[in-house]
C-alpha cells in the first residue's frame, strides 16, 4: 500500500508539472514532430527509415528510444503530454522495480519499502521523469535487468524463460543508452568473481550477457560513429563523486549545480549515506554468499555464429565510416574477442588458493553495481568526457537500494538512529522534489511564442537560422506560422514586406546577412523571454 502510495504521489506531481515547461531543445529530437522541412535541425521524420537513417548518422545517443518514441506519436500524437508520459509512466514502473529489488536484497518489506520512497522522493528522478529523454527508460531497464540478473545468480536450476528475458532486457538497454555497457561489465564482472571453488569462472548467466553484448555491437560502432569525439559530459570530481554519493544527485541540477546547499548540510548529507553503505556491507558480509553450482552451459556454437555475424555487419559498416571515424576501423574485432573471452572463461578453473566462499565473499551485488558502474564512466572520461548526472541516472537505484539495506541494518541496531535517518533523508527528498519539479531548463521558447504570436500581423515575416538546433525547438510552438519563417536568402526573400521579426537565442545577434537584407529597415521593439527574444524591423514608410 505504501509503495503504490509513493507511485500515485510521483505520478500526481508528475502530471501537474508535466505541460510546466515548454520544449526543450533536447526534447526536439523526438520523431513525429511539425517541424518545417529543409531549416530545422533536427528534420521532421515521420517514417522508420528516416528516423533510423537520420539518428544513425547524426544522433550520438542509440536510436532504441528514439524508434519507440515514433511508434508512440504515430499513436497519441506530439503534444507536450504525449512525448513526456513515456518518461513519466517509466518513472513510476522504476519505483515498482525499486521496490522489489529492495524487498529482495533486504528479505524484509519495509527495505523495499524505503527503496521506493528514496527514488519516489529523488528531484533529479522527477527532473527527467518530466522529459522526453530516453534516461528514464535506460533507468527502468536497468532496474529489469537487476532484477533478473539476481534472480539468475541465486536460481539453483535453469530458466530458460528468465534468461531470455534478460538478454533481450540488457539489449533493450544497450540499444538505448551508451552508458549501460557500464552497468553490462559490471554486472559481467560480478557474474565471474561470485564463484564457488573450482566450479567453472563462467555460467549460464555469463552466456547470455555476452549474447546480449554481441546483438548490441553495431551500438558500439553507432557510439564511436555519431559521437565524432563530441561529448557533452564532464571530468570526474571529488564534488561530482559527492553529488552522487548525496541520494543520488539529490541536489545536483543538470548540467550545473544551481543549489546553493550549505556545505554543513551536504556534509551530513554524504556522512549519512557513507554510513548506510557501511551498515550494508556489514550485514551482508553476514550472510551466506549465493553458491552457484557449475550448470550446463547453452552450446558455444550459436554463440559463434551469432558473433561470426555481426563481425561481418560491422565490417561492412566499418567499409563507409572508417575514413571519417578512425577508431571505427577495430569494432569488427570486438565480437570476436567477446567470444574469445568467453570461451576462455567456460574452460577456467578457479584456483584452490582462492577464499572458500569465493573471491568477493560476502559482497553484497548492488554496492558492486554501483560503485563499478561510477568507476568506469570515470575511466570514460578519460578518453571521452562522460561524467554527467543524467547519464548516471542508470547508478542511482543501486545506490539507493544500498542505502534502505543500510537504514534496515541501522533500525536493527538502534531504531532512534534509524529512524532520524530516515527523517533526515526524507525532509532533504521533499526539499529536492519541491525545488527541481519547478525548475526551469533550457530557453523559454514557448515564452516567446506566446509573447510574439498576439504581435504578429498579416505579412509579417521572421528571420532566423538555417538549420540550427538552438532553434529549431522554437518552430515546435509555431505550428501555424511556418510560412512566415525565413532562413536563407533573405534579401531575395524579404521581398516588399514590410514588418520582420529577428529570432536570438542565448548571445545570438543578427548575422551580416541579415543585417544586410534588413538595410531599409529600421529597429523597433523587442520581446523577451529566457534566453531568447524577438527584435521587430519595419520599413520608414509602414506602419509599426
Amino acid at each position: 500500500m505504501l509503495v503504490l502510495l509513493c507511485v500515485a504521489l510521483f505520478f500526481a506531481i508528475g502530471m501537474n508539472r508535466i505541460e510546466f515547461r515548454g520544449i526543450t531543445h533536447v526534447e526536439a529530437y523526438i520523431p513525429g514532430m511539425n517541424l518545417p522541412p529543409e531549416i530545422s535541425e533536427p528534420p521532421p521524420r515521420f517514417s522508420l527509415v528516416e528516423t533510423l537513417t537520420w539518428h544513425w548518422h547524426s544522433e550520438p545517443h542509440p536510436p532504441g528510444y528514439f524508434i519507440l518514441m515514433l511508434g508512440w506519436t504515430k499513436l497519441f500524437g506530439a503534444s507536450l503530454l504525449a512525448v513526456r508520459l513515456p518518461s513519466l509512466l517509466l518513472g513510476c514502473a522504476s519505483i515498482v522495480m525499486a521496490h522489489i529489488v529492495g524487498r529482495r536484497m533486504t528479505r524484509t518489506v519495509w527495505g523495499g519499502v524505503i527503496a521506493a520512497a528514496l527514488l519516489t522522493f529523488n528531484g533529479h528522478h522527477l527532473l527527467w521523469a518530466l522529459m522526453a529523454r530516453p534516461y528514464e527508460l535506460a533507468l527502468a531497464l536497468s532496474l529489469l535487468s537487476t532484477w533478473l540478473w539476481l534472480q539468475l545468480l541465486s536460481d539453483e536450476h535453469p530458466n530458460p524463460k528468465l534468461e531470455i528475458a534478460y538478454a533481450i532486457t540488457l539489449a533493450l538497454g544497450l540499444y538505448t543508452h551508451v552508458l549501460l555497457w557500464t552497468f553490462l561489465a559490471a554486472q559481467m564482472a560480478y557474474s565471474i568473481l561470485i564463484r564457488p571453488p573450482r566450479a567453472r569462472l563462467a555460467s549460464r548467466v555469463l552466456y547470455f550477457q555476452s549474447l546480449s553484448t554481441l546483438v548490441s555491437s553495431p551500438m558500439i560502432f553507432h557510439a564511436l560513429y555519431s559521437g565524432r569525439g563530441v561529448g557533452s559530459g564532464g571530468d570526474p570530481s571529488f564534488a561530482f563523486t559527492q553529488d552522487f554519493l548525496n541520494f543520488g544527485f539529490l541536489f545536483n541540477a543538470d548540467p550545473q549545480k544551481n543549489v546553493d546547499i550549505p556545505f554543513l548540510f551536504e556534509g551530513a548529507l554524504t556522512l549519512c549515506v557513507l554510513l548506510c553503505i557501511l551498515l550494508f556491507i556489514r550485514d551482508q558480509g553476514q550472510r551466506r554468499p549465493p553458491q552457484l553450482a557449475s550448470q550446463k552451459l547453452p552450446p558455444l556454437g550459436s554463440l559463434i555464429l551469432i558473433g561470426l555475424g555481426f563481425s561481418i555487419i560491422l565490417f561492412c559498416l566499418n567499409r563507409q565510416a572508417w575514413r571519417e571515424v578512425s577508431a571505427a576501423a577495430v569494432t569488427p574485432i570486438f565480437p570476436l574477442l567477446t567470444l574469445l573471452g568467453y570461451a576462455g572463461l567456460t574452460v577456467l578453473r578457479v584456483p584452490h588458493t582462492w577464499p572458500k566462499q569465493g573471491f568477493v565473499a560476502g559482497l553484497s551485488p548492488l554496492p558492486f553495481l554501483g560503485a563499478m558502474t561510477l568507476l568506469l564512466t570515470y575511466a570514460i572520461s578519460v578518453v571521452q568526457p562522460a561524467a554527467v548526472s543524467r547519464g548516471l541516472l542508470i547508478a542511482v537505484p543501486p545506490l539507493l537500494l544500498t542505502i534502505a539495506g543500510g537504514c534496515i541494518a541501522l533500525l536493527r541496531i538502534r531504531r532512534s538512529a534509524g529512524v532520524a535517518v530516515l527523517i533526515f533523508a526524507g525532509s532533504a527528498g521533499a526539499y529536492s522534489l519541491e525545488w527541481y519539479r519547478d525548475y526551469l531548463i533550457d530557453r523559454d521558447y514557448r515564452g516567446l511564442a506566446e509573447r510574439l504570436v498576439p504581435s504578429l500581423q498579416e505579412g509579417d515575416r521572421l528571420f532566423v537560422r538555417n538549420r540550427d538546433w538552438l532553434t529549431t525547438p522554437f518552430f515546435y510552438h509555431l505550428p501555424d506560422e511556418h510560412g512566415r519563417l525565413i532562413a536563407k536568402d533573405y534579401q531575395k526573400a524579404i521581398g516588399r514586406v514590410q514588418r520582420v521579426w529577428v529570432i536570438n537565442f542565448d548571445r545570438q545577434t543578427t548575422t551580416p546577412e541579415m543585417s544586410a537584407a534588413l538595410g531599409e529597415f529600421s529597429e523597433g521593439e523587442t520581446l523577451f523571454a529566457s534566453r531568447a527574444r524577438a527584435t521587430l524591423y519595419f520599413r520608414e514608410d509602414s506602419e509599426r
